[in-house]
């Protein structure tokens, strides 16, 4: 039995069959509904994250349309769509349920376990630590670090060398950055460069993408460096 999308228009409802729709919120590397739905900033088509860092290791061009992205960071050009996914799981009946119950199955199988409120906790021979996993929208913990490289600057008013922040694993660096900026009055000159094991962060990214890109293998908190340079353009 087809299934059908109520859409309410000017002149009442009208339903609408889902495989309508499916071509414009399935990806197509998968055949799934998009999840983490992220899109080329290049020609604009959408994939799921995973499916399409996952391409680029591979690949630098488009799966659909065979752009060609950056040679060296391919990542780059990527921008995730959180209008696209929230379209997504408006439209597909469950599907945020059943991505949230995979993702609690993923941490339980690698020993992590996760409360409702988006905190998890990881058992240690040693101890047990409290971490925070991004699974959706929920809370991350970030702990930023002066990079080690970096020395004061005496154009800057004030620096620390860590600082611990709680906030949405869908925020970007941009915001991080701004951030920064306007704790140690960063002057025009100047600009925040943030980095993670040593690769330099896009400030589209979001905290989630890092994350998953470069820390799920290690224990929380997520560790972001930042450091000065001469501000370029």
């Amino acid at each position: 039995m087809d299934q059908y999308l109520a859409s309410t228009l000017s002149s009442g409802q009208r339903k609408v069959r889902i495989c309508d729709v499916n071509p414009h919120i399935v990806c197509s590397l998968c055949a799934g509904y998009f999840i983490d739905a992220t899109t080329i900033t290049e020609c604009l088509h959408t994939f799921c994250r995973s499916c399409i860092v996952k391409h680029f290791q591979l690949h630098k061009t488009c799966p659909t349309c065979n752009e060609k992205v950056h040679e060296t960071q391919p990542l780059l050009t990527l921008k995730s769509d959180r209008t696209m996914q929230d379209i997504v799981f408006r439209l597909v009946p469950n599907l945020q349920r059943e991505e949230m119950r995979r993702c609690e199955e993923f941490y339980k199988a690698h020993g992590v376990t996760t409360a409702g409120d988006g905190h998890a906790s990881r058992s240690s021979s040693n101890a047990e630590v409290s971490t925070h996993i991004p699974v959706n929208d929920e809370s991350l913990s970030l702990r930023i670090e002066r990079h080690p490289e970096w020395e004061e600057d005496s154009r800057v008013c004030k620096t620390v060398k860590q600082l611990y922040i709680r906030c949405s694993s869908h925020t970007t660096l941009l915001h991080v950055k701004k951030y920064l900026t306007q704790k140690f009055s960063v002057p025009p000159i100047l600009e925040v460069e943030l980095l993670c094991n040593e690769i330099v962060l896009h400030k589209d990214y979001t905290l989630k993408f890092v994350w998953l890109a470069q820390w799920q293998k290690r224990d929380p908190p997520l560790v972001i460096h930042y450091r000065l340079r001469v501000h370029v353009g």
